[in-house]
Parts: structure tokens; sequence; C-alpha cells
């Protein structure tokens, strides 16, 4: 990274505050007086297996050394017999774990599994925000499966909903209070909400971004934008694999950019109470 990108390494993007590259957590919770009696039962040991990674199917060649492995999330098997243990299993339309290169990804999703690529990281969040707009009603049309950067791919509105906009799914519902025919996003379209923005009536084919800084109530009480938008293309061969004076590393690892050809963009960089109406 400190190579590539910044001396510094993994720091935050100075205008997004968000590092720079993708992530994926697993998250677990414990009581703790419960795994306290685990850790002293199992003295910090956990079960270990061998997980070797191969470099095809015919399972006669490791991709890398094979060592002893123990997962966090196997922690259950240590814990006392009488322990509540649940678990919450998330829709892959909501989880798309970032973790593999390109060229792995499209393996796995040529033999039928999620890919884990960086591209189907990006529009698992698009669709995510699309299907908390069907949520609330509007018109959005569902992801349809495609290709993007040299893989398949369920592509759709790329629609970015921020935390200021949407803390949770049910803050994100009461922002769009009308849904229905007032608000539609068609396929080709990009869409940015970021802060405490109402939306009661919008019709979209382009792109947008709205962006509200904190003290900044905006209602969208009726806006037609109709532009050229945001185009995605494909990198080239030449585009990928070259480090000097190619593409940027994160569009390297889509396999894809982003081509801004014209864009909506409206702020309200002072707090105060605002409607947009045209």
């Amino acid at each position: 990274m400190r190579a590539s990108l910044d001396p510094k390494g993994d720091v935050n993007d100075p205008a997004t505050g968000a590092s720079p590259f993708p992530g994926n957590t697993n998250q677990l919770i414990f009581r703790l007086d419960t795994y306290v009696t685990a850790l002293e039962a199992s003295a910090g040991a956990m079960p270990e297996f061998v997980n070797p990674k191969y470099t095809d199917s015919s399972r006669t060649a490791f991709k890398s050394p094979t060592r002893l492995e123990c997962m966090m999330q196997d922690f259950p098997w240590v814990m006392p017999a009488a322990a509540k243990i649940g678990f919450t299993l998330l829709d892959t339309g909501f989880y798309s774990p970032v973790k593999n290169s390109r060229a792995d990804a499209a393996k796995k999703a040529a033999a039928g599994q999620a890919s884990g690529g960086a591209a189907a990281g990006e529009y698992a969040v698009f669709g995510f925000h699309g299907r908390l707009l069907t949520l609330a009603g509007c018109d959005v049309p569902p992801p349809r499966p495609s290709s993007l950067g040299g893989a398949p791919l369920l592509t759709c509105a790329r629609i970015s909903l921020s935390p200021a906009f949407r803390p949770t799914v049910g803050a994100a519902l009461r922002r769009l209070p009308q849904g229905g025919a007032s608000v539609s996003v068609t396929e080709r379209s990009s869409l940015r909400l970021d802060g405490d923005i109402t939306v009661l009536g919008l019709e979209l084919d382009g792109a947008l971004s709205v962006r509200a800084v904190p003290g900044a109530r905006v209602t969208i009480r009726r806006l037609v934008v109709r532009n050229a938008g945001d185009v995605p293309r494909e990198l080239t061969r030449e585009e990928v694999t070259s480090t000097a004076g190619g593409a940027a590393e994160l569009a390297r690892l889509r396999g894809y950019v982003h081509e801004r050809r014209e864009v909506r963009e409206i702020v309200f960089d002072e707090p105060g109470v605002f409607d947009i109406e045209e």
C-alpha cells in the first residue's frame, strides 16, 4: 500500500473520510461472564483444522502453503453446554464480502458461487440501497444478470445512501414516506443522498447528488433530473495490467471505472430548513 498508493499506508481519504480500500468484517457478540467461563475452561485454545487452498479443481497443487487454522466463528464449541448461542444469517443481497482477486472472482462466479470480488461488493451496496427504496414503495428496477469488470455481475442503479441518510433501515424508510410512483430511478441512473434529506417526489434518469451538512434539513418535494449521467466502462487489458500511467489501483481491483458525463449536484453547506421543488 505504501509503495502504490500513499507513503503513510492505509489512511482515510480526506474527501470522504473513509479508507480507499474495500473491506468486510465478521462480528461476534459475547456475554462477558459466559465468555470468561469459556476462557477459563479452554485456556483460550480453539479447535484447529486444515483449510487447503488448491490452484484448480484437480486438487493436486496448493495455491499457498497450507497451515493449521482456527476461526473465531468456532468459539461456540468451547462454550458451556448450557450457554445460549444464536446467529444472524444475512441474505446475500445484503452481504457480499470482498476478498478475492478479479481472476479468482471470475472462477468463483463461473462455478456458480459468490465471487467475493470488488465489483460484486460494490454492486451489492448499490443493490441493497435499491432494495431499501423498493421497500418504501419507490419505482426502482431490480438488479439483472450482466457482466462487468471481467466477471458475471448483478448490475443495477448505482444508489448510494450515506449513514447520515440511513443510520437504520427504519430511518431510511421514514425519509421516503410516500414512495410509489412519486419516486422513480431508472436502471442506468446514479443517486447519492447524504444527510438529513426527505424525498417526497423524484424522477431520476441520469446522475444526481444531494448533500446536506449537519444541521441542514432538506425536503425534495418535486425534482425531475434527466442527464447523461455516469457510465460504467470496463478497463482494457492494458489498463488493468499497467501500474505505471494506467488505471488507479481501486479501478484495477474492480476492473472498471465510472465515467462521469453529466451530474446534477445540489449541496446545502449551511444549517437550515430547505425545500427543493422544480
